[in-house]
């Protein structure tokens, strides 16, 4: 809400409303445009959050997986600013989340939907290994399977440039 003054005279105050915009969808990891990804393995509640900012800040939403409605474990309210955030959560994932959806938003005055993806993987989430700084080593790393393939291109190359 911003406030401007007409030559000092009395004030006015000007509140612009607007649709659902600025999307962005954080899995717990990362955050990205429109993707989620769930790590299925080991078992428990997976959760993409979906953050947007519109004005008013009171608004409905709905949430459909191929044009089917789709219940949701968490439970959302509208937030009083207006930056906003909208969980959806699933408290036993599998492979049958994995797929688009869409959430409609409708504030009132404006309607309008925003398409993400989840990416169910039969899997524990990735790990990195850190070296420890004490002298620790670092992990081997494995020979190529194509060791032959890679050796041979090379030799190829040599004799075609002679």
């Amino acid at each position: 809400m911003q406030e401007y003054s007409n030559l000092g005279r009395d004030s006015k105050t000007l509140i612009i409303h607007y649709a659902a915009e600025g999307f962005a969808v954080n899995d717990g990891t990362t955050s990205h445009s429109n993707i989620c990804t769930w790590y299925i393995a080991p078992p428990g509640p997976r959760s993409c959050t979906i953050t947007f900012s519109l004005n008013p800040t009171t608004y409905t939403t709905t949430l459909t997986k191929d044009g089917a409605m789709v219940t949701n474990d968490a439970t959302n309210q509208p937030q009083t600013s207006t930056s906003q955030s909208f969980v959806f959560t699933r408290n036993q994932p599998s492979f049958n989340d994995s797929g688009n959806y869409t959430l409609r938003i409708n504030n009132g005055i404006f309607e309008n939907t925003f398409i993400f993806y989840i990416s169910a993987i039969n899997e524990g989430q990735p790990t990195t290994t850190i070296t420890p700084a004490t002298g620790g080593t670092p992990p081997p790393i494995p020979p190529p399977d194509n060791l032959g393939v890679i050796i041979g291109a090379a030799v190829g190359g040599v004799v075609a440039f002679l």
